[in-house]
């Protein structure tokens, strides 16, 4: 019996949720186990393509919360009509504010009800404080992609712990890509600082452009990669447009290859306010790339001598000292400390998991 799991997710973006359900799905025994998708937005890239061809299903739900009447109107109906067929609801939450899905599960007779926490910070901290101990009556199992966002989302009770798995392989540093993607943004010869992320403001990217603004006083010769899309997008091109910027800074919005991007920059920047994990820091990790982050990122995420830490409220001049001193000197080095995050091991346990909640 193939058993299907139903994935509630915001949108099918480019978020680092997406990206891990995606990984899962493309390495599970999809004869054994299924994805269907149920999704919030309108705003859905390429994936919804690929999820049909491997025979997944996506069903879009009106807006929420811009529509939240409407959206609990089409989920009750949804699970009223649907619920039989899924044995497992899994639930990525970046907070506790959208609980709706595991109230109407269990009314309507799922048996495995997950909620997963991919993040250490709530828009709305009264919401999601209340939810904390709503939920209770609700879920069976608790997810969460590091302790940090476990502990941050549950508190005291059991939680397990599930890395976001990625193709190891896949992203490896690559000469190729590396002269490919610098030709296409003729930036042959240039220092790449680099970031990838969805345009938000837990991804800090007013904070990347005005220490770049400094790091270029003394490199000229340097220009900023930023990876991504999101709600943001505008507003930031507008800022770096306004420091006189924008020539220098490549926006090269949601790619389906970040892998190549990568192996294209010579060091990534990673200051976010807040991270579930940070998906993207440990594929630039296995890319090779020298790495400067922020201090609130899950130890988790740092699993190599590459990565160079500095407090938020650091000096201008101290992160750019630690970008010209962390330049891209040896491109064949990638980490080998990253067996956990093999996206097929990690399948594989969702895998059973998800197959011994269907018997």
């Amino acid at each position: 019996m193939v058993v299907r799991v139903l994935h509630v997710l915001n949108n099918l973006g480019s978020g680092g949720a997406e990206a891990f359900v995606m990984n899962m799905y493309r390495n599970i025994d999809r004869t054994k186990v299924q994805f269907d998708f149920l999704i919030r937005s309108t705003k859905n890239g390429p994936m919804v393509q690929e999820i049909e061809k491997m025979g997944g299903k996506v069903f879009i739900l009106p807006p929420f919360p811009k529509k939240i009447i409407q959206n609990y109107r089409g989920l009750e109906n949804f699970l009223k009509k649907n619920s039989m067929k899924y044995m497992a609801i899994h639930v990525h939450a970046n907070s506790l504010i959208y609980v709706k899905p595991l109230q109407l599960a269990k009314k309507y007779g799922i048996p495995c009800r997950i909620i997963h926490s991919h993040s250490t910070k709530s828009s709305a901290p009264i919401v999601h404080f209340i939810n904390k101990k709503r939920i209770e009556k609700w879920v069976t199992h608790r997810f969460a992609c590091s302790s940090m966002a476990g502990q941050w989302m549950f508190s005291k009770k059991e939680y397990q712990i599930i890395p976001n798995g990625i193709e190891l392989d896949r992203f490896i540093f690559n000469e190729q890509a590396r002269k490919e993607i610098r030709s296409k943004y003729e930036l042959e010869g240039k220092t790449i600082i680099g970031n990838v992320g969805r345009f938000t403001p837990q991804k800090n990217h007013f904070f990347i452009i005005d220490v770049f603004e400094k790091y270029r006083e003394e490199e000229p010769n340097a220009a900023l990669m930023l990876v991504g899309d999101g709600d943001d997008k505008l507003k930031i091109i507008d800022y770096a447009t306004k420091k006189g910027l924008k020539e220098n800074i490549v926006f090269t919005g949601a790619v389906p290859d970040v892998w190549r991007y990568l192996s294209a920059m010579d060091v990534f920047f990673f200051p976010s306010v807040c991270e579930g994990l940070g998906i993207s820091l440990i594929e630039a990790q296995q890319n090779g790339l020298p790495c400067i982050v922020s201090d609130r990122i899950p130890k988790e995420s740092l699993m190599n001598e590459n990565i160079f830490i500095l407090p938020l409220e650091a000096d201008l001049d101290v992160w750019t000292h630690e970008l010209r001193d962390a330049v891209r000197i040896d491109s064949d080095l990638h980490s080998s400390n990253l067996k956990r995050y093999d996206a097929l091991c990690v399948a594989k346990h969702l895998e059973s998991f998800y197959r011994k909640a269907g018997l």
